[in-house]
């Protein structure tokens, strides 16, 4: 039996609409560079072998400060120094960690099980994700700029934000149970397997063992789709929520500290950013990255949207995460659903980019535009989130309060204008009819 069960996730796997919305965007939920063994027999995998070298290289390179170029023969990678190391950590990080368990087993204090050969596949991909992304995440976000923390290693741009991408896809979450034992046990490991006569890495890891929250923070803040000027510490959702996996700990992230009121259940749809403009709501954006809508009239609040490289990537796998099969709320969804329906044409993109909804760096605001209505493809219809649903119903009925208001105080001028419109079409008809006739 594996010390790491994966069945929260081959759970999620099994769920149809899960697996519709995967057929649907296979890219955004299957990774590109970097697999993980998240699945039985990884270490069999053909993708899995094939990105070995790639992730053996970072991990050399974040512990010795060296560049190390892949070595093949006859076209076919080798086994270089850069993957040695990284098989050894590997060897050294189960012996400590089935060591560990074996101690507190005796004890009575746990009941979970050593190390299995299946689990070696694992433990060589939490180093990597541990020591060659996490660490490293942290030292460039440690100076408070999110949106500068992109390229970590020497790679082109456009490879570090794959890697960037592929660590939030669900089909690459490995259990936070796994990743506690590598921070508990890879610099033990990474300096066992230094000698004297060859090299000493002195090798540290960017954050103290006892401080993995405060790096799960951080790693939700950067892949949050929210902006938010600094990290949410959210240590107490952790501990109650109990969390498997990274991606979970985002979603949890997301949830707003509202408690859910009743409500009738009605999920309508929503005018566009510019209709509610025009009926007099006030639309701010929140200094708090959750998905909350609050709606006092007329002011309307909600988080902003930060649109960069990985926006989608994320989003699409958060609407997928919501596809457990006894998920009822989905807040999530119902919110990219709301935001969708308030972006219906570019004036309204221009309108969420004037009061600050919408944020980041784009070409045009057609790019931003395409990617709202690929979103709201990947979207279930339709989807309920309580507090969400609330709000959202007191910002359509004021809506509607305003627009039959208007159309009391104007009803003279409106008719007016109805009626001379009626007349000029009619006029138009006759005179097009005449000259045809004529010619």
């Amino acid at each position: 039996m594996s010390r790491y069960p994966n069945s929260g996730l081959e759970q999620l796997r099994q769920s149809l609409a899960y697996k519709c919305m995967k057929m649907a965007k296979f890219d955004e939920f299957e990774p590109t560079t970097i697999h993980f063994a998240t699945y039985q027999k990884a270490g069999e995998s053909t993708n899995w072998k094939k990105c070995l070298p790639l992730k053996a290289a970072i991990v050399y390179h974040c512990i010795t400060g060296e560049h190390v170029k892949e070595e093949t023969k006859d076209g076919e990678p080798v086994k270089g120094k850069a993957q040695e190391l990284l098989e050894n950590i590997t060897k050294e990080c189960v012996s400590r960690i089935n060591k560990a368990a074996s101690e507190a087993k005796t004890k009575g204090s746990t009941d979970r099980t050593s190390i299995t050969v299946e689990d070696d596949a694992q433990v060589m991909d939490g180093i990597f994700l541990v020591v060659g992304f996490l660490a490293e995440l942290k030292k460039h976000l440690d100076n408070g700029n999110r949106e500068e923390a992109v390229s970590y290693y020497n790679l082109t741009p456009s490879e570090s934000q794959i890697i960037v991408k592929d660590i939030i896809k669900i089909e690459n979450q490995l259990p936070l149970e796994l990743i506690k034992d590598i921070v508990n046990n890879v610099e033990d490991a990474i300096k066992a397997v230094e000698t004297p006569q060859q090299q000493t890495f002195g090798y540290k890891l960017s954050f103290k063992k006892i401080a993995l929250h405060d790096i799960i923070n951080q790693f939700c803040w950067y892949y949050s789709p929210f902006h938010r000027k600094e990290p949410r510490n959210i240590g107490d959702v952790l501990e109650k929520g109990k969390p498997e996996y990274l991606l979970q700990c985002l979603h949890f992230s997301l949830k707003g500290d509202k408690t859910n009121g009743a409500t009738t259940g009605q999920v309508r749809r929503s005018p566009s950013a510019r209709q509610l403009k025009r009926s007099g709501v006030r639309l701010e954006a929140t200094s708090e990255a959750t998905i909350d809508v609050l709606f006092s009239r007329p002011k309307l609040q909600m988080p902003a949207l930060v649109y960069d490289f990985k926006l989608e990537t994320v989003v699409t796998n958060l609407l997928g995460w919501e596809c457990w099969p006894e998920k009822q709320q989905k807040p999530m969804t119902r919110y990219l659903q709301f935001t969708t329906e308030l972006v219906g044409d570019l004036s309204d993109v221009q309108v969420m980019k004037k009061f600050g909804l919408i944020r980041g760096r784009w070409k045009n605001l057609q790019e931003v535009l395409d990617l709202m209505k690929r979103i709201d493809r990947s979207a279930s219809y339709p989807s309920v989130y309580i507090a969400l649903d609330k709000q959202i119903g007191e910002v359509l009925q004021y809506h509607d309060e305003r627009m039959k208001s208007f159309f009391v105080r104007n009803r003279p001028t409106v008719v007016w204008l109805s009626s001379f419109a009626a007349a000029s079409a009619i006029a138009t008809v006759i005179y097009a009819s005449r000259r045809r006739r004529q010619g």
